[in-house]
C-alpha cells in the first residue's frame, strides 16, 4: 500500500430511522457492511469499526471495534474516537450506510492527500448537492477542536471545518451517487428501484 492512512467505519449509530440494524441490511445478497469492509480491506493497512454493537464486533474478530468514548454525541464522537485510536495520524471515514462506495474515487483522494497532507487536515468531497464528512480524511491534529466542540455539545461535523484548514475536493454531479445514504426503509426501497433500472 502506497500509504499509511487509516479507515474507521462508523457503525455505532441507534438506527431509530430504519428500526433495524442498518449495517447488516443486505443491498446485494451481502450485509452492506461486510460489503464495505471488503472493499476497504483491498485499500486501507489499518481498518477499525467504531460501534459497540456486538453482532458487528462478532462478525469482524480480526478487527478493532471500538465503542464511542464520548456517548450519545453522534457522528462527530465517532470521528473523535476514530482518531484517538488509530494507529496512523490520518484516518479515511466511512459511514456504515453508503452502498455504493467505489475504490477509484478513495484513492483518488488518498493520492490528493498525500500530495497536500502539508497544507490540510481535512479532505472532505463536495458535489453539487453539498459537502460529505462521513467520506472524509482527518488528521489526529483535529483532536483538540473536535474535543472542545463536544465540550460545547455542538455535534454539528462541519462547524469546526472553518477553524482548521480543510480542503474541499471537487466531485462532478456524477459522482454524488456514490454517497448515496441509506437511513430509512424508503431509501433502501429507492436503491433496490435504482438497481432494477440499471
Amino acid at each position: 500500500m502506497r500509504h499509511n492512512i487509516s479507515a474507521a467505519v462508523l457503525a455505532g449509530g441507534k438506527c431509530s430511522r430504519m428500526a433495524t440494524e442498518k449495517s447488516l441490511l443486505k443491498v446485494r445478497e451481502v450485509p452492506l457492511i461486510d460489503e464495505t469492509v471488503v472493499l476497504l480491506k483491498e485499500i486501507f493497512p489499518e481498518i477499525i469499526l467504531v460501534t459497540g454493537k456486538i453482532e458487528i464486533i462478532n462478525r469482524f474478530p480480526e478487527l478493532r471495534c471500538v465503542n464511542d468514548i464520548v456517548k450519545s454525541a453522534g457522528p462527530l464522537a465517532g470521528i473523535y474516537t476514530a482518531l484517538k485510536t488509530a494507529s496512523n495520524d490520518a484516518v479515511f471515514i466511512f459511514a456504515c450506510d453508503m452502498p455504493n462506495l467505489e475504490k477509484v474515487l478513495i484513492e483518488e483522494m488518498i493520492d490528493f492527500y498525500q500530495m497536500k497532507r502539508n497544507t490540510m487536515i481535512i479532505l472532505v468531497p463536495k458535489h453539487k448537492r453539498g459537502i460529505e464528512p462521513l467520506h472524509a480524511i482527518y488528521h489526529k491534529a483535529n483532536i483538540f477542536q473536535i474535543e472542545k466542540q463536544l465540550s460545547q455539545k455542538n455535534y454539528k461535523i462541519s462547524d469546526f471545518y472553518t477553524e482548521v484548514t480543510t480542503e474541499y475536493f471537487e466531485i462532478s454531479e456524477d459522482y454524488s451517487e456514490l454517497f448515496y445514504n441509506i437511513n430509512t426503509k424508503e431509501d433502501l426501497l429507492g436503491f433496490n428501484d435504482k438497481k432494477k433500472t440499471v
